[in-house]
C-alpha cells in the first residue's frame, strides 16, 4: 500500500504590522517578567545604586525553525547622557536570535537594562535613549526616559 509523504515543513513566518511602541519604566529592582516589575517612585536613585530600566516590546516578527522552536531576532542599544547632555555610555546590550518556548507568546517580550550609577555621580537628571531593532522585519522603535540622581 502506498502512502503519500508530506513534504518537509518549511519554517513558518509570522508577519506583524510593525513593532509596537515600547513601554519603558524605571524599576526599583530587577524585573521578573513581562509586566512584572516594581516601578521606582519618581525615577529617583542615589549614586552607587543600580537603575533598572524595564522595556516591553510588542509585534516582533517571529519564525518557526525546522525543529519547531519559535525564534525572533533583535538588537537593542542604549545611550546614557548626564545632566549636561554629555554622552556617558553607548552600548549594544542585546544582539541575538532568541528561541521562545512553545507556550510563550512571542508578542510579550520584555528587556531589562541595568545601569550602575557610579559613586560620586553628580546629582541631576540623566536621560536614557533605547533603540530596539527587529532583525527579521527591519523595523525599529525608540524609547526614552529620564531618571534623577539625588545627593
Amino acid at each position: 500500500m502506498w502512502r503519500l509523504r508530506r513534504p518537509p515543513r518549511l519554517p513558518r513566518i509570522r508577519q506583524r504590522q510593525g513593532l509596537r511602541s515600547p513601554t519603558s519604566r524605571s524599576a526599583r529592582r530587577q524585573p521578573e517578567g513581562y509586566g512584572n516589575y516594581q516601578e521606582q517612585p519618581g525615577a529617583r536613585y542615589r549614586a552607587g545604586q543600580i537603575a533598572w530600566i524595564y522595556l516591553d516590546v510588542g509585534n516582533l516578527e517571529s519564525r518557526t525553525r525546522e525543529d519547531g522552536q519559535v525564534e525572533n531576532s533583535l538588537r537593542q542599544s542604549i545611550k546614557l547622557r548626564d545632566p549636561w547632555g554629555r554622552l556617558l555610555m553607548e552600548n549594544v546590550v542585546v544582539d541575538e536570535r532568541r528561541a521562545i518556548g512553545q507556550r510563550k507568546d512571542p508578542a510579550r517580550l520584555f528587556l531589562q537594562n541595568q545601569i550602575l550609577i557610579p559613586s560620586g555621580a553628580p546629582a541631576g537628571e540623566y536621560s536614557v535613549e533605547l533603540l530596539v531593532e527587529d532583525r527579521f522585519s527591519g523595523a525599529e522603535v525608540h524609547a526614552g526616559g529620564h531618571f534623577t540622581v539625588t545627593p
